[in-house]
């Protein structure tokens, strides 16, 4: 009995973990990974200002074009968990208007 018990409260400890670690604060927005490129490439890049500027501004309208790229392809609806076989759904609208599903078994998954 005390057994199941230390393993409940193991579980819930586990649990509450990591939905407190997935707060919106600590996730990676996408101005703050923008912040991080642009401060690599300072630290890495010695340019003057009149070449500074003409990397910004290829560099901003190449950033835009990505995210904008990126979320027209397709839009995640939902995320789905298969508990038996263990395994991924995703629910997505695809730039046509139509949805589409994914499955994917996560006990038949290989590197590459």
């Amino acid at each position: 009995m005390m057994i199941k018990n230390a393993q409940l409260y193991l579980l819930l400890l586990l649990i509450s973990t990591s939905v407190w670690g997935q707060t919106k604060e600590k996730r990676m927005s996408f101005e703050r990974l923008k912040a991080l490129k642009i401060n690599y490439i300072i630290e890495q890049v010695d340019l003057n200002t009149e070449e500074e500027s003409f990397v910004w501004s290829a560099f901003d309208k190449y950033e835009k074009t990505v995210y904008i790229k990126y979320n027209k392809k397709m839009k995640l609806k939902r995320f789905l968990l298969r508990f038996h076989p263990p395994g991924i759904i995703l629910e997505y609208l695809k730039r046509s208007g139509e949805i589409e599903t994914k499955s994917i078994d996560l006990l038949n998954l290989t590197p590459g």
